[in-house]
């Protein structure tokens, strides 16, 4: 098109010896010479384009889904591990009650009492534990959770760029 007195100006369109260096089946020549674009071929090369982006943003909405869903799950099992550790904390400070009782009326002899508070305190040690990697594993999901929302917000910017990027040559091309 460009360089032919007959074309009209207002009329954008490719380069056919731009166009040939990337898709030379998509170029034609003419019997005065003049190299021409079948433009009627770019419409499955650009459905293709369009089919090939889709596909690629269905997959990363699945894996999204699937990590909001196991994040989901360890927030379910973190639920439950402080629901076990405030059991544990309870039984403990019920155990730690009726031994402060005991010692109070004098029910329990001392070797009793000595028994009962090294199994209690070993108990509350491991609850202490327990609470401890329930703590992490809280933490751990915090960090988790704020890496996967970073890396679903530079997914979603990457998509973004390549839609507007598809849209903006699909709209140059429908102007040409």
């Amino acid at each position: 098109m460009k360089g032919e007195s007959n074309s009209d100006p207002a009329h954008m369109g490719f380069i056919a010896q731009d166009v040939e260096k990337i898709v030379p089946e998509l170029v034609t020549a003419g019997p005065n010479g003049y190299k021409g674009l079948s433009y009627a071929l770019f419409t499955p090369l650009l459905t293709k384009a369009v089919q090939e982006q889709q596909t690629e943003i269905s997959n990363v909405q699945i894996q999204m889904s699937n990590q909001i869903q196991n994040l989901n799950d360890q927030k379910l099992q973190i639920t439950k591990q402080a629901g076990d550790v405030t059991e544990l904390q309870t039984a403990v400070n019920d155990k730690l009650n009726i031994i402060s009782q005991s010692l109070a009326l004098g029910e329990a002899n001392s070797q009793t009492l000595g028994e009962r508070t090294e199994e209690l305190e070993t108990k509350i040690t491991a609850a202490q534990t327990r609470l401890a990697e329930a703590e992490n594993n809280l933490a751990a999901f915090e960090a988790s959770t704020t890496d996967l929302l970073a890396s679903m917000m530079e997914t979603e910017n990457m998509i973004t760029e390549r839609i507007l990027s598809h849209e903006e040559r699909i709209k140059a091309l429908c102007h040409s």
